[in-house]
């Protein structure tokens, strides 16, 4: 079986991205070669299908996380055959396009798996060993500018489907003291194949409750913010050409973007004159949970955080809150090492996750 390039090692097994004709095949020879020994395929499959392959010893996911929301469907598009035929009828038939699935989860931020989402969406990651080990994310600025795709399964009842290639446009976060750090994410993927269903196992880290977040605005700790989220979007553009598959050709990752809301009580006026003097304060969440390896952190960090508007707001509670809305002005001082360039925000992690493990 031939393959473009040599980065399939031995012992290894493929995925071949087909559609409902979608099967794996163990490598027994040419690992590491651009001409791969399998045993026979059940179907034929048209040159420049989508491969994707893993270690034989750990096929499967490399980790789980809980959700509270998840939808991934296949989209195909239906092609109209409008052709007149002498009758007083539209569509005399309909075929098949071309295809890709789409995907939208969400859930509880768990601060070790948090980091498969925003690897994939920003690209670059520093790593920093310690007790616990520190994860740093920002914009990917080197070679293609284009994160690691992943491949995500999901279990519908029936089958477990594995949805390769997969990059996300968007991953938002929302801290309400009221209740836990959430999180959603909407992305793309080659169409699904049917895999083996896995035995699934979860860390044993706890869900972080919004009330342990710390804001801090131009350097001094702010008490009084209500609430707050912000948002990571890219632009995913779908490429389709004319290799002879329904699959796209490659989804492209554009560039990053990051925006959010505040509330915050409005007891002086520092926080509407940062809007009316463009003052662009620094802008620190801060979320820390215990000590040790066994410590739980995560830190969204914007060096230039542009207030976009800021509005008073007497919505009949006793206080009066100021409504803020604000955008990640790009920077040098939020590039991580592996990032280069400039980036909007950094976001920070601390786990037991090994380096390598996000990108």
């Amino acid at each position: 079986m031939p393959v473009v390039g040599t980065g399939i090692a031995a012992s290894t097994t493929i995925f071949i991205v087909d559609g409902p004709l979608s099967e794996s095949r163990a490598v027994t020879a040419g690992g590491g070669t651009s001409s791969l020994t399998v045993s026979a395929l059940t179907s034929a499959h048209p040159a420049n299908t989508y491969v994707y392959a893993q270690l034989t010893a750990s096929v499967g996911p490399t980790d789980y996380f809980p959700v509270t929301s998840l939808e991934f469907s296949d989209k195909y598009d239906q092609l109209d055959d409008k052709g007149l035929r002498g009758s007083n009828v539209e569509v005399y038939n309909r075929v098949q396009g071309v295809v890709n699935s789409e995907i939208s989860l969400g859930g509880d931020l768990y601060t070790d798996t948090i980091g498969y989402f925003l690897g994939g969406i920003f690209g670059a990651t520093d790593f920093s060993g310690g007790t616990p080990n520190t994860h740093a994310f920002s914009v990917k600025n080197t070679t293609t500018g284009q994160p690691t795709a992943f491949v995500l399964y999901d279990f519908d009842v029936v089958n477990t489907r594995a949805f390769s290639g997969a990059k996300f446009s968007e991953l938002q976060f929302k801290l309400d003291p009221s209740g836990l750090v959430t999180w959603s994410a909407k992305g793309m993927a080659m169409s699904s194949a049917v895999v083996t269903t896995p035995t699934a196992s979860y860390s044993t880290v706890t869900a972080s409750p919004a009330w342990q977040a710390v804001a801090t605005i131009g350097g001094t700790s702010l008490m009084t913010v209500v609430s707050a989220d912000f948002t990571i979007k890219r632009q995913l553009d779908i490429v389709q050409t004319l290799d002879g598959t329904q699959n796209p050709y490659a989804i492209f990752t554009g560039p990053c973007g990051v925006s959010g809301s505040m509330t915050i009580v409005m007891e002086d006026d520092t926080q509407l004159l940062n809007y009316l003097n463009a003052s662009q304060p620094a802008l620190d969440l801060t979320l820390t949970t215990g000590t040790g390896a066994t410590q739980q952190y995560f830190q969204v960090h914007l060096t230039k955080c542009n207030y976009d508007s800021a509005v008073p707001k007497q919505t009949g509670k006793s206080y009066v809150e100021l409504d803020v809305a604000f955008t990640g002005i790009a920077n040098t001082t939020d590039a991580t090492t592996a990032g280069t360039g400039y980036s909007p925000a950094k976001v920070t992690i601390k786990n037991s996750k090994a380096t390598g493990s996000y990108q």
